[in-house]
């Protein structure tokens, strides 16, 4: 079941560029992923008898810097290794492609033959097609007021109309609308980790004065320690870094 709080598409779904682009990742779980999302939707008109605008019209990423082009050769090898056709083409072929470009500045593009768009609201009305089709129900105006649990465990959704009980909750805020996730509600006293679970002990008032003022402002020596206990986070980055290069260039 799906809770849609106002009309599918109603937010920032229906002015997306709806770009179906596979290169670009460096993580091979990301670009599995987008290889699956450009089958599916190359598929899912055939399938739902839904329109969705998709179009295999192709992509092109070019560069005009040279630490770019490294970064871009970099990227298209791991690509090429998890199976998308990403080639190196000249600004020339570059041009060819795209005459609207100016590539005078360009050192090189990348190009995707099979990458295209699609009409973001038609692939959403697609998509919720085929979900109907394999027996989900979707319903409008039903935001989701708060998540309820037992013992710990997820037992329902709260929302206007009553009480929903299922197994598992996936929470899909659209950007920027993290605020209206629903809150997680608790039917058990003894579950103290939800966020608006409240202890019969103990008011927010007295919790509040519980709290010491060296977790709240932390001292010049603390704030000092803390900050140096970044540095082998940094240092594991780096070493993280250098081991996607290095990869990436015995892979090219």
């Amino acid at each position: 079941m799906l809770l849609e709080r106002d009309k599918l598409t109603s937010g920032t779904t229906w002015h997306a560029a709806g770009l179906i682009v596979t290169f670009g990742s460096t993580s091979e779980t990301s670009t599995e992923m987008r290889k699956y999302t450009r089958d599916l939707y190359e598929r899912l008109e055939a399938e739902t008898g839904q329109s969705t605008g998709f179009k295999a019209c192709g992509f092109i990423e070019v560069a005009s810097e040279k630490d770019r082009l490294e970064e871009y050769r970099r990227v298209s090898a791991f690509n090429r290794y998890c199976g998308v056709d990403v080639h190196e083409i000249s600004p020339g072929q570059v041009k060819e492609l795209f005459p609207l470009a100016k590539t005078d500045d360009l050192l090189a593009g990348f190009y995707v033959k099979e990458d295209g768009r699609a009409n973001p609201v038609d692939l959403t009305m697609a998509l919720a097609k085929g979900a109907r089709m394999q027996g989900a129900t979707i319903l409008e105006n039903v935001p989701a007021l708060g998540v309820v649990t037992k013992r710990g465990a997820v037992s329902g959704v709260m929302t206007a109309y009553g009480e929903i009980e299922c197994e598992f909750v996936v929470t899909a805020p659209a950007c920027g609308r993290a605020s209206s996730a629903p809150r997680t509600a608790s039917t058990s006293p003894t579950n103290r980790r939800s966020t608006t679970t409240s202890s019969p002990t103990k008011s927010p008032a007295s919790t509040r004065r519980s709290r010491s003022s060296k977790t709240l402002a932390p001292t010049a020596t603390s704030a000092k320690r803390s900050a140096g206990s970044w540095w082998p986070l940094r240092a594991h980055l780096r070493a993280v870094e250098r081991g996607r290069r290095a990869r990436g260039l015995l892979v090219r």
